[in-house]
């Protein structure tokens, strides 16, 4: 149950990983040309646009390839581990660039807003590892931290900018938590529906073979093995139905019959009924 809940959480964070993908590859093209255009006709301020550069490159790089092997290759066992790994890595790497990405944006605007929301959005987005989720969020808001600390600001600035980033931690970590929580739950739960159906499918098929065959068993002499009355009268009635033509009745009588079962027992009797009405329907047939 456990394997299968979480090779179910895989697949989910792959096809959210496909969506946000595209956005990035999009977003971040066009973030890569500003930069390169605005680099080579000097419009943007040295290093730290060569910087943004080289950050939207390998974001850019990070999502091409996890686009390119969800879209190239199925999950399947095969592929289970690969599927769970390249995960992990675009999550914490798209994590890491926006922290790389803040980092440059306090140097040279004093703000860090791309990171808060890069941050938010792998919070609502993605179930994962509670644990290590923890600990990537608390490495991230560290480095932000730090680049506050040389930002040329007053202290009560710098204090109300570390209150917030704690905030914005806290909060992350509780809508991860509670998130991750509620779609495992709803995994699990459409899990379970899944099994009732089956079984319910199970159930229904078994009970139709089981009808199936009282049907036939009802219609069926179990001495002679053809059918009996109530067989020839479903038989005659459909026939009648369907072809809306006349249909012959003949009736047959075994002479000496109740001497021979008187003679020779029951169970010799028996017998001859049956090879009598084997020989009937061969004919027939």
């Amino acid at each position: 149950m456990n394997r299968y809940l979480d090779d179910i959480v895989v697949q989910f964070n792959a096809k959210r990983v496909i969506i946000s993908a595209k956005i990035i590859v999009i977003t971040m093209s066009v973030l890569l040309i500003a930069n390169v255009v605005g680099t080579v006709f000097g419009l943007r301020q040295e290093p730290y646009f060569k910087g943004y550069i080289i950050i939207y490159s390998m974001l850019l790089l990070l999502n091409a390839v996890c686009l390119y092997y969800f879209n190239r290759h199925n999950y399947s066992i095969q592929t289970a581990r690969t599927y769970k790994r390249l995960v992990s890595i675009y999550v914490y790497g798209v994590i890491l660039c926006g922290v790389c990405i803040s980092y440059i944006d306090v140097m040279l605007f004093n703000h860090y807003l791309m990171f808060v929301i890069i941050y938010f959005l792998c919070c609502t987005l993605f179930i994962m590892h509670f644990h290590y989720f923890i600990i990537v969020s608390i490495v991230s808001f560290s480095v932000v931290m730090q680049s506050l600390m040389g930002m040329n600001s007053d202290y009560v600035e710098k204090v109300n900018d570390g209150i917030f980033l704690v905030n914005t931690l806290l909060i992350g970590i509780a809508i991860q938590y509670f998130i991750s929580s509620a779609q495992r739950r709803i995994i699990e739960q459409g899990m379970q529906l899944k099994e009732s159906v089956a079984k319910a499918e199970n159930l229904t098929s078994e009970l139709l073979k089981a009808n199936e065959l009282l049907m036939k068993r009802a219609s069926y002499d179990h001495l002679t093995m053809i059918p009996n009355r109530t067989g020839f009268y479903t038989y005659a009635t459909e026939y009648i139905k369907e072809r809306c033509q006349p249909l012959t009745l003949l009736m047959m009588d075994v002479d000496y019959f109740k001497q021979y079962n008187d003679f020779y027992n029951h169970v010799q009797g028996d017998h001859v009924l049956y090879e009598l009405a084997q020989i009937i329907e061969r004919v027939v047939a």
